[in-house]
């Protein structure tokens, strides 16, 4: 199981298709996930763009949201505007994928939103998506292929952290969903604290059952008293329930 990931950058970097085509061809081993999730930057580093605003009111209002790949940032811009949120957590965020239109949705909302962000990466998508993406984009390939979570915020984050719940491979050596949707990485949540509060952003594994999530869940509170000890404390995201 990986340690915690405090490491943070204005912008992540990220793996060249060249790098992502390697991976795709390479042996669908548990060790070679391990390499790769080792040694991709983007797999080891938080991005960080904090808001103008740095002092909390005692008050604030949070949303919880998965946004499904945030495919639309003005509609979805809307709705948060709408329920006067200053804390977004949110799941299911893309970067440089070719089915949200290879934007990073995270910092397109969080700018038509006037908010900072942290995002941190859960899987590099190696394909196009699910099934119904990938006949759509089956000729477009990803810029990047970066899938995640993030807090956005209109106030200074601190003590940002991405928690990662499993040991991660299991959509890099089969294909849980028998669709051919193939990954490096595994599941997380994200997580700060802001005005002396720890939120978290957390998602799931969906090909799990009830001891998988709750075992995710250990895990995940776990990390929170480790990095956070005791205090007040959010969460919010997608228990990603199988059907």
């Amino acid at each position: 199981m990986r340690d915690p990931i405090r490491q943070t950058t204005p912008s992540l970097p990220t793996p060249s298709q060249g790098a992502r085509k390697e991976a795709t061809s390479g042996p669908r081993s548990e060790r070679t996930h391990a390499e790769l999730l080792a040694h991709w930057e983007c797999l080891n580093n938080v991005e960080v763009q904090q808001p103008a605003l740095t002092e909390a009111p005692a008050i604030l209002n949070v949303a919880a949201w998965n946004i499904e790949r945030c495919k639309r940032v003005p509609e979805t811009a809307h709705v948060l505007r709408e329920s006067e949120a200053d804390i977004v957590l949110a799941t299911e965020m893309d970067l440089g994928m070719a089915r949200s239109g290879q934007n990073h949705t995270t910092r397109d909302l969080a700018e038509a939103l006037g908010m900072g962000y942290t995002f941190g990466v859960e899987f590099v998508e190696l394909g196009t998506g699910d099934p119904y993406e990938t006949e759509i984009f089956k000729d477009v390939p990803n810029m990047y292929g970066l899938h995640g979570n993030a807090i956005l915020s209109r106030y200074a984050m601190e003590n940002v952290a991405l928690l990662p719940l499993d040991a991660g491979g299991q959509w890099f050596t089969d294909t849980p969903k028998n669709d051919d949707q193939f990954r490096i990485g595994g599941r997380m949540a994200m997580a700060a604290q802001i005005g002396g509060v720890t939120f978290v952003a957390v998602h799931y594994e969906s090909e799990s059952d009830a001891q998988g999530r709750a075992d995710q869940t250990r895990r995940m509170l776990d990390l929170i008293a480790q990095e956070y000890g005791k205090g007040p404390c959010i969460i919010g995201g997608d228990m990603n329930t199988a059907a």
